[in-house]
């Protein structure tokens, strides 16, 4: 990395590793990328997405400021040509000039109708046209005696670089096209000479030191998205186990509840507490209870692995999931999976009835047809597990309705 950039990227790097090592993060996309050291301006799917369409919506102001300025400008200009030229040059130089800041403003207008994402193909085709229309112009002047005043190439340069939004690869792209529409057109139309030489050099020019500044800027633009977004799923984190903690899973949740109730889907919800923990920390020590929760929260992990799936630690030893999409056999299934899986994990627990480590779980199955909030879900969760303890723990207590409420009370009737 360009080392000019190195005092806004560097935010605590050792401390971010660090946090990262003992989250168990290193899967994170973000993670991963920030591993790599080729400076190549892409990222593995899906954080490259992600950078894309945040790229653009972050810099949608500036690019419609731009554009904005950039029509009146031109417009303004296009009125004192009228003023100063005549004849076929005149109407040629009206109508090209026209054309140009209608593509200009189409994109402006479509910034606000398209969504970012769809922006950079229309944004790239504004430029070329501006580039192909600055050609034409120039050539037609040549022709009629008229003053030239290639300058604008320039300057849209510096626009694309500057106010499109464009990724270095896209703005390059765009200038590309520019640079050759004016050399093969220039060498077509007649313009070719010490004169036109001249004006390539300098847009060369313009366009490389443009390129370079982009290619900075987007490079730190990279890099803190990483760390934006990693310190954001640092702070969802549990500490110790790497799950999500209470906060982030009340968010996820509304999300998931909102999902199900469109796609009429069953959620499966998990209340679990580790049995007799306190006497495990009283006996063996705080930094064996820690070992103990992160090699559980390791555990849990591996069983919500689908995309809409969550486990979370609810605090101290309890432990909250949810499942989506899931049938009643299937959640009584993996609920006796987790409590088998965690006392075969053999952790000695000498004050408790079985020697080991183990823990009571309560699951219950909730469809998202009405108003039920997480906190009632909860509380029918924590009955099951309640009911799990009374039976002597290290035991899953599911309670499960096989049909939506609104469907059971119609058949009931």
């Amino acid at each position: 990395m360009n080392e000019a950039a190195q005092p806004h990227t560097e935010l605590d790097v050792v401390g971010i590793e660090a946090e990262l090592e003992k989250l168990g993060l290193r899967a994170s996309p973000y993670a991963s990328e920030l591993e790599r050291t080729r400076p190549a301006l892409d990222f593995r799917e899906p954080a490259e997405s992600q950078f894309r369409a945040e790229f653009v919506t972050q810099n949608l102001a500036r690019l419609r400021a731009g554009f904005f300025v950039a029509v009146v400008i031109y417009a303004g200009f296009l009125i004192q040509r009228l003023l100063v030229e005549s004849g076929p040059a005149a109407v040629w130089g009206f109508s090209l000039r026209l054309l140009v800041i209608a593509a200009m403003a189409l994109t402006l207008l479509l910034s606000y109708l398209r969504s970012a994402e769809r922006l950079p193909p229309v944004i790239v085709a504004a430029y070329v046209a501006f580039g192909a229309g600055v050609t034409a112009i120039e050539i037609v002047a040549d022709r009629y005696g008229a003053e030239r005043h290639y300058e604008g190439l320039l300057l849209v340069s510096i626009h694309c670089y500057v106010f499109s939004t464009l990724r270095y690869r896209q703005a390059l792209f765009a200038m590309g096209l520019v640079f050759l529409f004016y050399a093969s057109g220039g060498w077509i139309g007649g313009l070719a000479g010490r004169r036109w030489a001249y004006e390539l050099l300098f847009l060369a020019l313009t366009n490389t030191i443009g390129a370079l500044a982009l290619y900075m800027i987007e490079r730190v633009e990279r890099d803190n998205f990483l760390r934006r977004h990693l310190i954001h799923d640092l702070a969802l984190r549990d500490g110790l186990t790497g799950l999500f903690n209470r906060v982030a899973f009340y968010h996820y949740f509304g999300r998931v509840w909102r999902q199900a109730q469109r796609d009429g889907q069953t959620l499966g919800l998990m209340m679990l507490d580790l049995d007799l923990f306190k006497q495990f920390n009283d006996r063996y020590g705080h930094p064996a209870g820690d070992d103990c929760l992160r090699r559980l929260g390791e555990l849990l992990s591996r069983h919500f692995r689908r995309p809409l799936d969550v486990c979370a630690r609810w605090g101290g030893e309890e432990f909250i999931g949810l499942w989506y999409g899931i049938r009643p056999d299937v959640l009584e299934r993996f609920a006796e999976e987790i409590r088998a899986d965690i006392a075969g994990l053999g952790i000695p627990h000498a004050d408790s009835p079985f020697r080991r480590v183990t823990a009571s779980i309560g699951a219950i199955t909730a469809h998202p047809r009405g108003h039920e909030t997480l906190d009632a879900l909860i509380a029918r969760a924590d009955e099951a597990l309640y009911a799990a303890k009374a039976a002597g723990r290290n035991r899953a207590v599911v309670r499960t309705s096989e049909r939506p409420p609104a469907e059971a009370a119609a058949v009931a009737s």
